[in-house]
């Protein structure tokens, strides 16, 4: 086959930034998301994002590319800048920590009118806190 001149026009494709977050409840774990791009054309190329930049969101204060551990409202944000064969995008992801509930259940306690405090005053069952919090309860 013999090129007679003609002229060949290989255009650039776009790209598509998908991330992924999933809500989740608080238990002291960093809670992030998964980012990948893919090519808007036939070549069937893509890869995983390995940068994702976590913001807060609403009243949550927060900037990282590490992933948060505290409860809270996020955005998970990634970027592709693109190459010689695709341009660049970006998509984001909303997501939340909630906050875990716990309780504290007291011993019942009592004593006759003019004794001394009981030692202990009482005591109690922390229950559904997460360890790493380092909760400690004293009672006076």
């Amino acid at each position: 086959m013999t090129n007679t001149g003609a002229t060949f026009t290989i255009s650039i494709v776009g790209s598509t930034v998908t991330v992924s977050a999933s809500d989740a409840q608080y238990n002291g774990a960093a809670h992030g998301g998964t980012a990948s791009w893919s090519s808007t054309g036939g070549d069937g190329e893509g890869a995983a994002i390995s940068t994702i930049t976590y913001t807060g969101r609403n009243t949550t204060v927060y900037n990282s590319t590490t992933a948060p551990t505290a409860a809270g409202d996020y955005r998970a944000s990634a970027s592709f800048a693109g190459n010689a064969n695709h341009t660049g995008s970006n998509n984001f992801a909303d997501y939340s920590i909630t906050r875990k509930p716990v309780t504290v259940t007291t011993a019942n306690a009592g004593k006759a009118y003019g004794d001394g405090d009981p030692s202990p005053l009482t005591s109690a069952n922390l229950g559904g806190f997460v360890a790493s919090d380092n909760i400690d309860a004293t009672f006076s």
